[in-house]
């Protein structure tokens, strides 16, 4: 087109392809006020985009999936959520939020698209804390009733997430008497009479602090062990294309000089791949060298532990004192998969933090809990990096890049479907083409392994039933899989996706 006497010329140009953000989504507290108010547009039209009413006031919060885009817009909404005392506390975790501060580290690693599920903080009842308000409602999930989806049961309004955390979860594991240093220890003043006039202590003596928790009254951690397979077995039933990020729970050893991997949290990985019990203590199971055979597990439950995706150990830094390892991961897993691809691994990469792993996991270990199927996060270089992405699944299965391209190629299908729903039922031909066309720019991406695209998947038509149209997808993933087989089916005008091997 030329304007102004052709003085003025305009060349059309093709738009950039923009990839859509890898989503992922935290469950935490934000103790202290609420602004709703400063609910940004951008969050409030997600809101009504699936059929959520906007919240008018503080309690209308909880348990809905709020769109962030910066942790600016977290802080204006919470402005309080970072230095609010919370109702537990302990002295290596501390006695504020971990959510706050794991939003920020999701954005500083390069995350920029995160729903943060506010829950309510119970109260403990007696000397025991709950997990209820982060668990899918014991009752089962009512799908004609969205707004009962409470807990982990949020995700099903968010069908474009493929991560998510729960870093307060993991504060509430850690028992209120674990330290990390020795405490120093003053010696006990001579007894002498004073005069009444006197002050009642000594400046620099020991004295008690008004706030200090009492041995024995501390209420009982959560045992985040019993609460990983019900958060597990809700991803299996509603949501298959979704990965959790589980930092393992820490214990002192009497003797030790800092805490460690808690023992039973590597004797229930053990369980859960059927493997024979090893020794108690965890210096032993750091000793060991590789998991112990084990039965063949079925695919189900390959895919069960495959959803996990266990880290070891915590972070302390100059902005907090402890805090999980999942918003900095979290972030650089979203970062690469919305610029590379779902299928690259964040592993060996510098992590952008100022933070350092505690306790330090040393580097004989770091090959044995490899090996038990748990992210090491190790500071090499003067930078924060992540050894290895793993899965709790044992053998192939235990590729944590290879489980999150799974997911995406399922949500990808789905979303393919929802383009193809005015092509008619027996439509073979267009969406076979469509189909090979999506796998080709796959291809192309990288996604896929192989000298060409032929080699690299086979799209082949199952045999029709009435009303349904069938799609039996082979790849060849570039992700440490040998195989994935997918199911594409159109059955009453709906199309679905569906994993079958892989």
């Amino acid at each position: 087109m030329e304007l102004l006497r052709r003085r003025i010329g305009i060349e059309p140009a093709a738009a950039a392809v923009r990839r859509p953000s890898f989503e992922v989504a935290f469950l935490g507290h934000a103790p202290g006020e609420a602004v709703v108010a400063a609910l940004t547009p951008f969050a409030r039209a997600r809101l009504v985009e699936i059929g959520l009413p906007v919240p008018r006031h503080r309690d209308e919060l909880f348990h809905r999936p709020l769109a962030l885009r910066s942790p600016d817009e977290f802080h204006a909404l919470f402005p309080a959520a970072r230095t609010t005392p919370t109702r537990y506390a302990s002295r290596l975790a501390g006695a504020t939020a971990w959510l706050p501060r794991a939003v920020e580290d999701f954005f500083r690693a390069g995350g920029s698209h995160l729903h943060a599920i506010v829950v309510p903080e119970a109260d403990p009842t007696g000397l025991a804390l709950s997990a209820a308000d982060f668990l899918p409602p014991a009752n089962g999930v009512e799908l004609a009733r969205p707004e009962s989806w409470r807990g982990l049961a949020a995700l099903l309004h968010l069908p474009q997430v493929g991560l998510v955390a729960l870093p307060d979860l993991e504060r509430l594991a850690i028992a209120a008497e674990v330290v990390g240093l020795p405490e120093k220890r003053l010696p006990n003043p001579i007894a002498r009479f004073v005069p009444v006039s006197a002050p009642a202590y000594e400046p620099g003596a020991e004295r008690r602090n008004e706030q200090e928790m009492e041995a024995g009254r501390a209420p009982r951690p959560i045992d985040t062990l019993a609460a990983v397979p019900p958060l597990l077995d809700f991803l299996a039933r509603w949501r298959p294309d979704v990965s959790l990020l589980w930092t393992l729970p820490l214990e002192k050893l009497q003797g030790a000089p800092e805490p460690t991997i808690a023992a039973a949290a590597l004797r229930r990985l053990r369980e859960w791949r059927g493997e024979p019990p090893s020794s108690t203590a965890a210096s032993s199971a750091l000793s060991s060298s590789a998991p112990s055979a084990s039965a063949a597990l079925p695919d189900e439950r390959l895919r069960w532990l495959a959803r996990l995706s266990p880290l070891f150990p915590y972070l302390k830094g100059p902005r907090y004192q402890l805090l999980s390892p999942s918003g900095v991961v979290a972030g650089a897993i979203a970062a690469r998969a919305t610029a590379d691809g779902a299928w690259r691994s964040v592993a060996g990469r510098p992590l952008p933090s100022d933070a350092v792993p505690t306790p330090a996991v040393a580097t004989a270990s770091i090959a044995p809990l490899r090996a038990q199927g748990i992210g090491v996060l190790t500071h090499e270089g003067g930078a924060l990096q992540l050894d290895d992405e793993r899965t709790a699944a044992p053998g192939a299965a235990r590729s944590a890049e290879g489980t999150r391209l799974r997911g995406w190629l399922l949500r990808e299908l789905e979303q393919l479907g929802l383009e193809l729903v005015f092509a008619p039922e027996n439509a073979a031909t267009p969406t076979r083409l469509a189909l090979e066309q999506w796998l080709t720019d796959l291809f192309r991406r990288g996604a896929l392994a192989g000298r060409t695209a032929a080699d690299a998947f086979a799209v082949r038509e199952l045999p029709r039933r009435e009303g349904q149209l069938a799609f039996e997808i082979e790849l060849a993933p570039s992700a440490p899989i040998d195989r994935l087989v997918l199911a594409f089916v159109n059955e009453g005008g709906r199309w679905q996706a569906e994993a079958l091997d892989g």
